[in-house]
C-alpha cells in the first residue's frame, strides 16, 4: 500500500490478511475518529438554509481535497469522541439523493453530485453520503452564507486536523492544485 491510503483500504487489507470477515460500512461507523476523508454528523437539516450552507461547505471541502464521506448519525458527546446513535426513517428521507443534491447545488461553482445511500447496522439507520472528487478544477464557493462561513469565490479542503477549512496557505492551495495536475497525465 502506498500512502497516503483510505482507512477503509488499511481495514480491509487487515481483514484479508486475517481471513477476517466484516462489514467494512460497519467498521467505518464504530472507527470512532475522524479523519481527512470522513466525517461523522449526528444529523443534518437541510429544511434550513444554515443546514444546507454548512452542509455543502463540508461538500466542497471533500471535493476540493479528493473525495470523501459523511456519515450521519453519529454523535459527539465530547470532543473527539464519537459514538453511533443512528438517524430516523425520517431523516433518512429527508437525506433523499434529489432532495440532498437539489439542497446544496446552489451553493457550489460547478454543482458537484454526490451519492447518498441508507446503512443499517443492527437496528440504527446511517446515512452515508459519498462525496466525489473534484475533477478538473477545485470547487468554489458561488453563494454566501455568514452562518456557515461561506463566502463567494473562495476555495475550501479538508485539512489534516480532519475539519473544512478555507485554503489560508499557498502550500495548501498547491496541494490541491497539484491533484488536479496529476489526474490531466491519466
Amino acid at each position: 500500500m502506498t500512502k497516503p491510503f483510505p482507512v477503509e483500504e488499511l481495514q480491509e487489507t487487515i481483514n484479508s490478511l486475517l481471513h477476517i470477515r466484516s462489514d467494512p460500512d460497519a467498521a467505518l461507523i464504530h472507527a470512532g475518529y475522524e479523519s481527512s476523508d470522513r466525517d461523522y454528523k449526528e444529523l443534518i437539516d437541510i429544511s434550513t438554509k444554515a443546514g444546507r450552507a454548512s452542509l455543502a461547505k463540508d461538500i466542497i471541502a471533500f471535493a476540493d481535497y479528493g473525495g470523501g464521506r459523511i456519515i450521519v448519525g453519529v454523535a459527539e458527546p465530547a470532543p473527539g469522541s464519537f459514538e453511533p446513535v443512528g438517524v430516523s426513517d425520517a431523516a433518512c428521507k429527508a437525506l433523499e439523493l434529489t432532495k440532498l443534491n437539489q439542497a446544496v447545488r446552489d451553493f457550489m461553482d460547478p454543482a458537484i453530485h454526490v451519492s447518498v445511500r441508507t446503512v443499517v447496522d443492527g437496528t440504527r439507520n446511517f446515512v452515508f453520503i459519498e462525496v466525489p472528487p473534484a475533477i478538473d478544477a477545485p470547487i468554489l464557493v458561488k453563494k454566501k452564507n455568514d452562518s456557515a462561513g461561506l463566502f463567494p469565490g473562495r476555495i475550501y479542503t479538508r485539512m489534516t486536523a480532519a475539519a473544512s477549512s478555507e485554503v489560508q496557505t499557498s502550500a495548501e492551495l498547491r496541494e490541491i492544485l497539484s491533484r488536479f495536475k496529476e489526474t490531466d497525465k491519466i
